[in-house]
C-alpha cells in the first residue's frame, strides 16, 4: 500500500500557491499519512464489537493529522499555516492515547503497537519543530502587518 501512496505523491511534485510546496511534498505530511495507514492496518484487528466505537474513532483520529496540514498549507500565509501543525498535534495525542488502550486491551499485538507509539512520538517531535519553523518564517516574511483591536492583519503572498 506504501508503494501506492509513495507513486501518488511522487505525481504531485510541483509548487502550490505562492511557491508552498503542495502538502504532498512535505516530508511531515508523507510521515503522517504512512501513520494512518499502519493505523488502519492495526485496527482492522479490532473485534466486531468495537466497529462503530474504538476503530472508528482511532481511525479518525489517525486521518486527521495529515488531513490538518494539508488544509493548512492551503490557508495561504505561513501565519495561517502555522496553527495547523498543533491542531494535528492534539489528533495525534488522541491516537496516541488509543495505541495504549488498544494494547492494554490486547486488540494489537505489542510489538505492533511499540513500533505505532514509536513512529507517533517521532511524528510529534517533527510536527513541533515544522510549527516552530513556519511561524518563525511568518514572522520573517513580514506576514504580520498590524493588530487592531486584537485582530491580526495578515499580509498575503505575492504572486508573479
Amino acid at each position: 500500500m506504501r508503494d501506492v501512496a509513495d507513486g501518488y505523491m511522487a505525481a504531485f511534485r510541483r509548487k502550490g500557491a505562492c511557491g508552498i510546496p503542495l502538502f504532498q511534498d512535505l516530508q511531515i505530511w508523507q510521515k503522517a499519512h504512512h501513520l494512518v495507514l499502519d493505523a488502519y492496518k492495526a485496527s482492522g484487528s479490532l473485534p466486531a464489537e468495537e466497529r462503530y466505537s474504538l476503530k472508528r474513532q482511532m481511525r479518525r483520529a489517525a486521518y486527521s493529522i495529515p488531513a490538518s496540514i494539508a488544509e493548512g498549507q492551503r490557508r495561504g500565509t505561513d501565519k495561517d499555516f502555522a496553527q495547523f501543525p498543533a491542531i494535528s498535534a492534539g489528533s495525534l495525542a488522541e491516537l496516541q492515547y488509543y495505541l495504549v488502550l488498544v494494547g492494554d486491551l490486547g486488540y494489537v499485538a505489542e510489538a505492533d503497537v511499540r513500533r505505532l507509539i514509536s513512529e507517533a512520538a517521532q511524528l510529534e517531535r517533527m510536527l513541533a519543530a515544522f510549527h516552530a519553523t513556519v511561524q518563525a518564517r511568518a514572522a520573517r516574511r513580514g506576514e504580520i502587518v498590524a493588530s487592531s483591536g486584537g485582530v491580526e492583519t495578515v499580509k498575503p503572498c505575492e504572486t508573479g
